[in-house]
């Protein structure tokens, strides 16, 4: 058997090494449009290489319900044996899980070796020029010419990273071939407020965030990272795909309880007690810059200031755009595929797995645990 993966990312870098395990006398070859594989890898986990969360929901999925398919299938555990079985041990912060070189070239570095070991084939600088179906094999097309192969799984990706070298172009080509897709949208990124934010910019403050969109409620605690035209963080970057998922209108409130530890009586209180002693207090409690931004109409209340501490509210505009952005939502819709094999339900000889089917998870080992695991499952799937 012959089989073709177009894209050489974690999902297709595990769809090869899947399937030579399943049948070594298989004939695999992986093509990837870039000088190298895996590139979007090297910027994950801030170049450790968040690989998944242990006890993934999920509910942090776009898809929850087809997640939860998945995860029956192959589970975030099933996953933390694969990596111990083909040889990446594991380091854990908490519930994430990082290989224990937490070095993503290394990481990289391995898997290619792995590859090599398994006798995969991979051709780098070859992009995809297009694919016909024929009735017992699939010709792919590429920039080095054309090739016949029993079988075909494409682990494109998506739009963001374009720097990285995922850039959606694919999506045209399985248009032609109707596919009923969703338009690609940029995610896991900051987001544009239509307040100015200029002098803020590379403030940072522990807060809650809370955004309710037509009575789906979003609430996460992290780290915000003030920009000149924005909000940004890891909290932000998952408050960007539920923005998104639920279709917010521009105006959509954004609320941030700078206090999550504090009741409104508790912080008001201190603030009324510390400023009968300096009337500084608040750079006590806050970055210099936020403080001026909080007393900015003048009133200098200690409750009242303590009511907008507790409450400051934002108005979303835009999510920032693909250049910015971690993942993408948008995609190969899921109803064109198979649920258990990921093949698709139009031309049986083709598969898909990873980014460029419409799943995208929050920040966390989400999107790199469904790469790999959908790499896994549509290697099986072949057979």
């Amino acid at each position: 058997m012959r089989v073709g993966i177009v894209g050489g990312s974690l999902s297709g870098i595990m769809a090869g090494v899947e399937m030579k395990t399943i049948d070594p006398r298989a004939e695999v070859v992986i093509f990837e449009q870039n000088d190298k594989l895996a590139k979007k890898i090297y910027a994950t986990g801030n170049g450790h290489c968040n690989l998944l969360h242990r006890n993934a929901l999920p509910s942090f999925y776009n898809c929850p319900d087809f997640i939860r398919g998945v995860f029956a299938r192959f589970s975030p555990q099933d996953m933390e044996k694969k990596w111990q079985e083909i040889g990446v041990p594991l380091l854990y912060h908490g519930e994430l899980a990082y290989p224990l070189t937490y070095s993503a070239p290394a990481f990289v570095r391995y898997l290619e070796k792995l590859l090599q070991e398994k006798g995969v084939k991979v051709r780098c600088l070859e992009r995809l020029v297009d694919y016909h179906v024929l009735s017992n094999k699939v010709e792919l097309i590429t920039s080095g010419g054309k090739e016949d192969f029993d079988h075909v799984i494409f682990c494109t990706g998506g739009a963001s990273g374009k720097n990285l070298g995922t850039d959606g172009y694919m999506a045209k080509v399985f248009e032609k071939h109707h596919y009923v897709s969703h338009s690609f949208l940029p995610v896991l990124c900051p987001i544009r407020t239509a307040e100015h934010t200029k002098s803020l910019a590379g403030v940072r403050h522990d807060a809650k965030i809370r955004i309710d969109v037509e009575g789906s409620l979003f609430a996460e605690r992290g780290e915000i990272l003030w920009k000149k035209d924005g909000l940004s963080g890891i909290a932000i970057f998952n408050a960007s795909l539920y923005l998104s998922v639920n279709r917010a209108k521009k105006g959509t409130e954004i609320h941030l309880d700078l206090f999550p530890d504090y009741s409104l009586e508790q912080l008001g209180s201190c603030w009324v007690e510390s400023s009968k002693k300096r009337s500084f207090y608040l750079d006590g409690y806050l970055a210099e810059p936020l403080a001026r931004y909080l007393s900015f109409n003048g009133n200098h209340d200690p409750m009242a200031l303590a009511k907008r501490a507790k409450d400051l509210v934002f108005h979303y505009q835009e999510n920032y755009g693909f250049e910015d952005s971690q993942v993408s939502l948008g995609g190969i819709a899921l109803g064109e595929v198979d649920e258990e094999t990921l093949r698709s339900k139009k031309e049986t000889r083709v598969s898909f797995a990873g980014e460029c089917l419409d799943v995208a998870g929050y920040c966390g080992g989400y999107n790199l645990l469904w790469a790999a695991i959908s790499g896994i499952l549509a290697a099986r799937g072949v057979l």
